[in-house]
């Protein structure tokens, strides 16, 4: 009885044995290569952000993968796979258990973490009796930092009003570049509606670079010939602007080039100006220096065309604040103004009707400009150059007949106030032996140095 209890227990062990399915994982991967060099990324690192998190928008991307390319696979399994991160570190790579093609193919590293710096985070792979080291590219995090060069902003292309204006490249120079990442930038144009300036989000390069912007859109309009856009970028404002063609007219040239806004402090008042005048290609170099005269603005006009020096002419008066053409308008009789009843208030103060410098700048009054004059020591063209304001005697524009005067001698600066006399406005007068603040009627053409609000 015991020997048929004991046969029955040796069958039921032996039947049990040979009917379980083996549940073991045998690991023997081999690869002839293992190509680490040519490993790609699903992303990018950025120190101090988790990784897959975009670290300018802070929005969450897919996990960074790791594609590493491997030859010559048995089509064996391999072990779970965990590698932490050294150089830059705080990263790990895994994979879980899988097997290896019969042949070529690629093994797919999981990236997760955050890294401790910027640099490159190496990460060692013991892999198929292979090994390698993947190198990846640790960026930093912070914010773009960069002194923007506004004087030497370029456009290539033309924008006429009334047609669209598609990818029109422009670039800002910049310099001391951190290397840092910005946001997309999307700017509106004012002065003239309808334009876009945008770029894709990036970073900028350590040191010397370029900001490259598309202009987009249709310009509405407008007795305007320029597009304003107030850029914030890398700690700087730069506020630039374009000339926009009036589809029935050719291009005026004094509207051709961008006046940059580059700003000078007077160490005496304090005060923030424009280092040039409206319409000046730079600063002036010297007091007869042609590039930096500019334009001749008749008082309380804006940047409409007549204020270039070669504009036309005519003596119809305007009834209207913003006249109907973008003609130098001249003046034989009393009260000596191109509007008709006057306006003394198109050039007063930063939202004027017609205030024709560029955002958050405007005309300066008669006693800040003397102000500037009085810290000068001798009041005379030479002393008006040797200022910060480095103002040059860029003549001014008769309003009775429209002929240019005085170039190279005189400097004439409008302010935005008006004089005691019904027909005129005060302006900062200089030539060789003297400066004063004086008054002249509004239909002559001076020079426009704005300050800032």
């Amino acid at each position: 009885m015991i020997k048929q209890i004991l046969t029955v227990i040796i069958i039921s062990i032996i039947i049990s044995t040979g009917c379980k399915k083996s549940t073991s994982f045998t690991t023997g991967a081999t690869v002839t290569s293992l190509n680490c060099s040519s490993a790609t990324f699903s992303g990018t690192f950025t120190n101090g952000t988790i990784a897959g998190i975009d670290p300018i928008n802070m929005t969450i991307d897919s996990n960074i993968l790791i594609t590493i390319p491997y030859t010559g696979g048995n089509g064996a399994n391999y072990s779970a796979i965990s590698i932490s991160s050294t150089g830059v570190t705080g990263l790990t790579a895994t994979a879980s258990t899988g097997s290896v093609n019969n042949g070529d193919g690629n093994l797919v590293l999981t990236v997760n973490g955050v890294p401790t710096n910027f640099g490159n985070a190496n990460f060692l792979l013991n892999f198929g009796g292979q090994s390698c080291t993947v190198s990846a590219k640790v960026n930093k995090k912070e914010q773009a930092a960069a002194i923007l060069d506004c004087a030497n902003a370029t456009k290539t292309g033309r924008i006429k009003m009334g047609e669209n204006a598609v990818n029109i490249p422009l670039k800002i120079p910049y310099y001391s570049g951190n290397g840092g990442q910005y946001k997309a930038i999307n700017i509106s144009s004012y002065g003239i509606d309808g334009l876009t300036a945008t770029a894709s989000a990036g970073s900028i390069v350590e040191g010397s670079g370029y900001l490259n912007l598309l202009i987009n859109g249709t310009p509405e309009p407008s007795n305007f010939e320029v597009a304003y856009f107030g850029l914030i970028f890398g700690g700087q404002e730069c506020t630039f602007y374009v000339g926009v063609e009036k589809s029935s007219s050719p291009t005026n040239p004094c509207l051709s080039n961008v006046t940059s806004v580059v700003n000078v402090t007077s160490p005496t008042t304090g005060k923030i100006w424009m280092d040039r005048n409206l319409g000046a290609l730079r600063a002036a170099t010297s007091s007869t220096d042609e590039a930096s005269f500019g334009d001749l603005y008749q008082w309380g006009r804006s940047s409409d065309g007549h204020q270039c020096r070669t504009s036309a002419t005519t003596t119809t008066i305007s009834s209207i604040d913003k006249p109907v053409n973008n003609e130098f308008i001249l003046v034989q009789y009393s009260p000596w103004n191109w509007r008709s009843p006057q306006n003394i208030n198109l050039w007063q103060g930063l939202n004027s009707t017609n205030n024709p410098c560029p955002s958050g700048y405007r005309l300066p009054t008669a006693t800040e400009f003397d102000a500037e004059q009085l810290s000068w020591g001798v009041n005379n063209s030479a002393f008006a150059f040797a200022s910060p304001l480095k103002l040059p005697v860029a003549g001014y524009r008769d309003g009775r007949d429209g002929s240019i005067i005085d170039v190279g001698n005189v400097g004439c600066y409008w302010s935005s106030s008006v004089s005691g006399l019904s027909y005129s406005s005060d302006l900062l007068y200089f030539n060789s032996i003297n400066a004063k603040i004086d008054d002249i009627p509004r239909a002559y053409g001076l020079s426009v140095r704005c300050i800032k609000d």
